[in-house]
């Protein structure tokens, strides 16, 4: 079981409210939760409006909100609960008490414990029969990606109430996973998601909603098991601070094979954020396969993980050197490239073959044509009058100033056909480029934008 603090909870008889703190005070007996997604404001119940259900007041009658289909969810939770030996029931329309700041940001961070503690989970998919069961927009809401994977036992229902099947058997568990994106291990027990890595938990969530942006991070922070404070109107920041703590809590550079490739269309971002991270789950449609390796070029000489510092995130890493020259054989640039994908590979689901995902971050210097890179390479600081604002630091023994140009810093394909698609439309058709070269043990301090 996993450790949670206060929870309040329905008494499935009474139908009254009843507050847990953990340790001292644990429910006497089991509980069920509901998986649900939610309707208007004025089809839900509030804690505020449930308080008044069951506290009559004078000159407000009752019936304004147990007409509501949210009040009877509430009813169907309860009834189900008992049927499953359960005597109390959660529900988060009104088991917290959105008011309160601090108890919203206390719920948010326990909710995957609280469904992974309960006895069972019954989904209520609204809005569709049971034979459009995979056509439920329950698929594509946030928060119930963590609402299907935490609990040990989920039981889907209809729009009528009436039982589909358990996620784990048959049928339904072959559709789950086919639907979902998630393996059939990790619908059998959540703690399995841990098996995969940070991308691949990532690409579950690809194509998920949210009514609020920031709950784009705060719905996935259990699947992540970190916790960080909620800031409402913080926009798309609260998802690159999850992307932060994720590699500062598990170390691995799996959080950075994002693709600026729509997952629609295939097309690259022309204008993508500036930073390392992604600005949205979707990014990571295609990492689904991405996993993080022990062999690879990275891995020989690593000491150190990730670490952000003052500077920006600092990354013991090779680089790969390649130059840009034109009809001429003059230098019109040198580039680098960080070889992060020397620990990332991709298992294909046809053939279960694995293999290395061409995944690079560009790092592009501008020199002037009489500049030879080997002396850049050497210390010597590269003409600054093109560069751009998007300042990126390497420490080689002589500290070189790198700047980057307006480019995704990932793409899911071969860097060789990366370079040639940003930059030959500038240069024309004369660009050729030269075999890449080799940097080896190079520490990286890449500036971080959140």
């Amino acid at each position: 079981m996993v450790n949670i603090e206060t929870m309040r909870l329905l008494n499935a008889d009474t139908l009254l409210f009843e507050e847990f703190a953990h340790p001292t005070n644990q429910p006497p007996s089991p509980y069920a939760i509901l998986s649900h997604r939610w309707g208007s404001e004025w089809d839900e119940i509030s804690f505020k409006e449930y308080k008044k259900i069951i506290v009559p007041q004078e000159n407000v009658p009752t019936h304004i909100y147990t007409s509501r289909r949210g009040y009877n969810k509430i009813i169907n939770l309860c009834r189900l609960a008992k049927s499953h030996g359960c005597q109390w029931a959660w529900i988060d329309t009104c088991c917290i008490d959105k008011r309160s700041s601090a108890e919203l940001t206390e719920a948010i961070n326990s909710m995957f414990a609280w469904y992974q503690n309960a006895h069972v989970c019954f989904a209520f998919l609204r809005d569709v029969p049971a034979r459009k069961f995979e056509h439920s927009e329950w698929w594509h809401r946030g928060w119930t990606l963590q609402e299907l994977i935490a609990p040990q036992q989920v039981f889907f229902y209809d729009c009528n109430w009436q039982r589909i099947g358990d996620k784990r058997v048959g049928r339904v568990a072959t559709l789950v996973s086919r639907v979902s994106g998630i393996p059939r291990n990790v619908l059998a027990s959540g703690e399995a998601r841990f098996e995969y890595s940070a991308a691949q938990r990532m690409s579950w969530a690809a194509g998920r909603e949210t009514f609020r942006i920031e709950d784009e991070a705060y719905s996935l922070l259990g699947l992540f098991g970190v916790e960080m404070p909620l800031i409402y109107g913080e926009g798309t920041k609260a998802f690159r601070r999850l992307q932060q703590m994720i590699m500062e809590r598990e170390g691995e550079e799996t959080i950075l094979a994002f693709s600026y490739r729509s997952p629609k269309d295939g097309a690259i971002s022309a204008s993508p954020p500036l930073g390392i991270f992604a600005p949205k789950p979707e990014l990571f449609a295609p990492s689904w396969g991405t996993r993080q390796g022990n062999v690879g070029i990275v891995h020989e000489w690593r000491q150190t993980p990730p670490i952000f510092t003052i500077w920006g995130l600092k990354l013991d890493c090779d680089a790969l050197r390649t130059r840009v020259l034109d009809q001429k054989g003059a230098l019109v640039r040198t580039h680098y490239l960080v070889r992060l994908a020397s620990a990332l590979f991709l298992s294909s689901p046809k053939t279960n073959r694995q293999e290395q995902i061409p995944c690079y971050m560009a790092l592009t210097d501008y020199l002037p044509p009489e500049q030879r890179a080997d002396d850049e390479i050497r210390g010597k600081h590269p003409s600054k009058s093109a560069a751009t604002a998007r300042r990126f630091q390497y420490f080689d023994g002589n500290r070189v100033d790198c700047f980057r140009e307006p480019l995704p810093s990932f793409a899911h394909h071969d860097p060789r056909a990366l370079i040639e698609e940003m930059y030959a439309a500038q240069q024309g058709a004369q660009v050729t480029l030269t075999p890449f070269q080799e940097v080896r043990g190079m520490t990286f301090y890449i500036s971080v934008h959140l």
